[in-house]
């Protein structure tokens, strides 16, 4: 009796962590495919770019030259075209992002909707 209670608890243990992989496994293909991810730059007054690295794993880094905050970003709807949420630091910055008319920029305004900017996707030349 104590074997079968033991293989039955092993078994769902077992298909409990199988059942998971393959979420994981989805949510990371539909990031790195995601249109949002690359670099992105907001131009500034005085000359004080900041780029917006959005990577596929659904981390996040904001930096200019007196900036460098991590965080990660998530997308919100399936929608054309799609939102996102930024979280930098940990949360202390709450930021929607959303596509313009135009695929290659983004609008980008704080949670409190006090404070936006645009972006356009930046390119090596």
């Amino acid at each position: 009796m104590k074997k079968l209670v033991f293989a039955l608890a092993l078994i769902a243990v077992a298909s409990s962590a199988f059942a998971e992989k393959p979420k994981k496994t989805e949510e990371a293909a539909v990031a790195s495919s995601d249109a949002v991810v690359g670099k992105w730059k907001v131009d500034r007054a005085k000359g004080e770019d900041v780029i917006w690295t959005f990577s596929a794993n659904g981390s996040l880094e904001r930096h200019s030259r007196n900036l460098h905050e991590k965080g990660k970003w998530k997308r919100l709807n399936d929608q054309t075209p799609p939102s996102y949420q930024c979280e930098l630091n940990g949360g202390a910055a709450v930021i929607k992002v959303t596509y313009s008319s135009d695929p290659e920029h983004l609008s980008l305004h704080s949670d409190d909707n006090k404070t936006r900017a645009t972006a356009k996707r930046f390119h090596l030349k």
